[in-house]
């Protein structure tokens, strides 16, 4: 019997999953190994790295899994707002009224949150929200991954139509 499309999705999605936790470990050490960053909690340090490497990836892997090239601009679309819009480059308060607004709907915006917590010092209930938070960021892609992917199917068809008949790709 073949697997189901859930179980394709998920078993697909554990080799993402597996190279993230690699990655984002490899990462959290070399900093605190490499780089020698101090951190108020190692421990928190690499669960942020850890939790924000998998739910990055679901988001992507989801986009992807559903809208093939698309879901690779809308990723990177998606990367540069939240690069202005998580707190990270600048003080929330410094920027426009409409990217504080958006702040709290992106995902990097928690896992600054969180890093904050953990490299700083601050309440553990602090660090914990802010994962969970970023934690359900997995369930819009979830959704998008395993339900909407099928009625997504037909747009997806005629959209490869439309790229292909414009020759701009080849």
């Amino acid at each position: 019997t073949s697997p189901k499309p859930r179980q394709q999705f998920f078993g697909r999605f554990g080799v993402m999953a597996a190279l993230s936790l690699a990655q984002t470990t490899v990462m959290a050490l070399g900093n605190l190994l490499f780089l020698q960053v101090q951190v108020a909690d190692v421990v928190q340090f690499m669960v942020c790295f850890w939790g924000a490497g998998l739910v990055f990836t679901f988001l992507i892997y989801a986009l992807v899994f559903s809208f093939a090239n698309l879901g690779k601009a809308i990723a990177v679309l998606l990367l540069i707002v939240q690069v202005t819009g998580c707190g990270g480059s600048f003080p929330l308060q410094l920027l426009p009224g409409f990217i504080q607004a958006l702040s709290p709907w992106l995902p990097a915006t928690h896992v600054v949150n969180a890093m904050r917590t953990a490299m700083m010092g601050g309440a553990a209930s602090d660090f914990w929200l802010q994962m969970g938070e970023l934690t359900l960021f997995l369930i819009p892609a979830a959704l998008l991954g395993l339900v909407l992917r099928k009625p997504l199917a037909k747009f997806m068809n005629w959209y490869v139509e439309q790229v292909e008949s414009s020759k701009l790709v080849g």
